[in-house]
């Protein structure tokens, strides 16, 4: 705080106020114009109104937004102990349903790909039944006459006739002459009387074209088809037949008798 002293003017006699500072500043002498009044060291510094009115309300608005920044810091904090603190949002919120389910959906994915293929792969064929693979070459005959004429002809009918009687009846078909095969089958209960004159007619009309390069008459060609393919569909039914009348006695066979104990309820 500043100090005025008065010192006496040489000339005058009157006294020249001077500003003494405190004890930290070089003190510095004040001159006075002729007419003015130094200012009492003894007495306060006077503050016009308007300017203590500044400093007031700088001083309020100063408390004012100081209160203002420590409520918004008690709010800060208020908040703060209710909610923790978010992550980044780069982190990880949790477990992705990919990262935490991956082994059942690879399991499903291999399931689906299994009854993919199982539905989409090629079906193996139902192996042929002789008497198809009978029927069939049977039908492929007339192309074997167009290539060798009446000898590959009849070659080809009665082949079929003797595979398919070797595949269902188990008579050995390979290195028998026509006399040797045709006596087995004649001597054997699997055909009737019916059956053994077509396969007659048809080993014997097939060796005619075979070894005594008989060229076949009218008709004769569709004969040697037409026999063979009666001798087999007849063939295939009485098996059929046979067949049907074994259901019912396995079926008798596995059911017990009405008296039998193991009926009775217990």
């Amino acid at each position: 705080m500043a100090t005025v002293l008065y010192a006496q003017k040489p000339d005058s006699g009157q006294d020249i106020p001077s500003l003494r500072l405190d004890d930290t500043q070089q003190q510095a002498p004040i001159q006075y114009l002729p007419g003015q009044t130094p200012v009492n060291a003894t007495q306060p510094l006077q503050i016009p109104a308007m300017q203590q009115q500044g400093v007031q309300s700088a001083e309020a608005e100063a408390a004012a937004k100081a209160a203002e920044e420590a409520k918004l810091e008690a709010k800060r904090q208020y908040f703060s102990s209710l909610y923790p603190p978010i992550a980044a949002v780069t982190d990880k919120l949790g477990v992705p349903f990919w990262e935490r389910y991956w082994i059942f959906m690879a399991l499903f994915a291999l399931l689906a790909a299994i009854l993919l293929w199982l539905l989409l792969k090629p079906r193996r064929a139902a192996p042929k039944t002789p008497y198809e693979i009978a029927m069939a070459r049977l039908a492929l005959a007339p192309i074997a006459y167009d290539k060798g004429g009446a000898k590959a002809y009849a070659h080809a009918v009665s082949q079929a006739v003797r595979d398919y009687i070797e595949q269902v009846h188990n008579i050995p078909a390979p290195e028998r002459t026509t006399e040797e095969f045709l006596q087995i089958a004649l001597d054997s209960d699997k055909f009737d009387a019916a059956q053994n004159g077509r396969l007659s007619e048809i080993l014997n009309l097939s060796d005619m074209a075979k070894f005594a390069l008989h060229s076949f008459q009218d008709g004769e060609m569709h004969k040697l088809l037409n026999t063979s393919t009666e001798f087999i569909e007849a063939d295939k039914r009485v098996a059929d037949e046979s067949e049907k009348a074994k259901a019912p006695l396995a079926d008798s066979k596995n059911t017990p008798p009405a008296g039998n104990p193991e009926n009775k309820p217990e």
